[in-house]
């Protein structure tokens, strides 16, 4: 009798032990497959090349047209793009992303520039408001 209880506690743990492994290795199987994603996904990020192609037409980017949106200077090819990319510019961004490429940054002059013209033209109105009849 003694031996038949150890016998099945003996098959009992090498089934609890076989479940235990097939669970283990599921596992150890979703989270390579997720490391992989994670690791490919940053691989891709580094990868990345510079804008060339506009996001519009695919044609070869004119760097004296471009698009300022959101801290990134899109490049497009002709005057008709750049109005096309402002109807929906994030669209045209996932486009320029997905296509491994990655826009450039505005240059921090022009940031500069632009608030200072901003600036300026609040002081005109606050001026001209003021001096109202």
């Amino acid at each position: 009798m003694k031996s038949r209880f150890t016998l099945k506690t003996v098959i009992s743990s090498a089934i609890t032990m076989s479940v235990l492994s097939i669970a283990f290795a599921q596992n150890n199987a979703q989270v390579t497959d997720t490391a992989k994603a994670v690791v490919k996904k940053e691989v891709s990020k580094n990868a990345m090349t510079p804008q060339r192609a506009c996001p519009v037409m695919g044609g070869k980017v004119d760097k004296s047209l471009f698009v300022d949106y959101e801290g990134k200077r899109i490049y497009v090819c002709c005057k008709q793009c750049q109005e096309t990319f402002r109807k929906n510019p994030q669209a045209y961004i996932k486009k320029i992303e997905e296509a491994g490429q990655i826009a450039d940054k505005i240059p921090q002059t022009i940031k500069k520039e632009v608030h200072k013209s901003n600036d300026s033209l609040v002081q005109q109105m606050d001026h001209n408001n003021q001096h109202k009849h």
